[in-house]
């Protein structure tokens, strides 16, 4: 049995959330290096959202343990 979807609003919220977090990071930044840092971190972080071996991070996200300021700022590691 798959587990409880959160409601589609959660779900806006929390990608509207990320996507205001990614800009006001890459802000102080010159264009090309702001394009790239937003288009490196939104592939990293998508890629880590969807990865099947990575739940635990979608969880994490989901349930509030991790904030979207935060899930920005974490290393390719963390």
């Amino acid at each position: 049995m798959r587990a409880e979807l959160p409601p589609r609003s959660r779900l806006l919220a929390l990608s509207t959330e990320l996507e205001s977090e990614l800009s006001a990071l890459a802000a102080s930044k010159s264009e090309p290096e702001r394009v790239r840092t937003l288009t490196s971190k939104t592939r990293s972080i998508c890629f880590n959202l969807s990865d099947a071996k990575n739940p635990e991070l979608r969880n994490r996200l989901l349930v509030g343990e991790i904030t979207p300021a935060a899930l920005v700022r974490l290393s390719p590691q963390e």
